[in-house]
This record gives structure tokens, C-alpha cells and sequence, in this order.
């Protein structure tokens, strides 16, 4: 699988598993927390005015083009949101 790395010890993966997609964040190659959600639901919080997508151990917040990814209340990396959209876009 290939990750989406961070300049810190976290990095994000995705699984594709049927009809969903299963986000997670690793720490130094291990599994911290991961979230199952849809595609459309990703994309939907990409290109909407969405703030905020997800409650919990896992959020991802958007801040104008910068996708901020929060695990277990710790900042886990930022993002551009090009960046997140062609890292999705290599998993189908």
C-alpha cells in the first residue's frame, strides 16, 4: 500500500473494501486509528465548505486548500487538498 507521508513520524493509508474506503493513520509503521467512510463523502468534504469531517480518534479539517489530519487529538500531518485528491485517485 502506499502511504501519503508527513514531515513527521505519521503517515496516512487507504484501503479500498467494497464499496468503502478505510483511512488510516500509521505512526512509525504501526497502526494508530483508522475510519471507514465513502468516497463521495471524502470528496464532498473536499470541495464543499466543510469544515470538519469526522468526530473521534480520526479528523481531517480544512483550512482553505490545507487539509489538517488529527489522530487521537494530536496533529498527525497537514496536506494540500491536490495532494489528498491524487493519493485517492491511485487507489481505484
Amino acid at each position: 500500500m502506499q502511504l501519503l507521508d508527513f514531515d513527521t513520524d505519521f503517515s496516512l493509508g487507504a484501503e479500498l473494501n467494497d464499496k468503502k474506503i478505510r483511512l488510516i493513520v500509521y505512526k512509525k509503521d504501526q497502526e494508530l486509528v483508522c475510519r471507514k467512510t465513502t468516497m463521495n463523502q471524502i470528496k464532498r468534504f473536499l470541495d464543499d465548505a466543510e469544515e470538519k469531517l469526522f468526530k473521534g480518534r480520526l479528523q481531517l479539517l480544512k483550512d482553505q486548500d490545507h487539509i489538517l489530519i488529527k489522530a487521537k487529538n494530536e496533529i498527525a500531518g497537514v496536506t494540500d487538498r491536490q495532494a489528498l485528491y491524487k493519493y485517492l485517485a491511485t487507489l481505484s
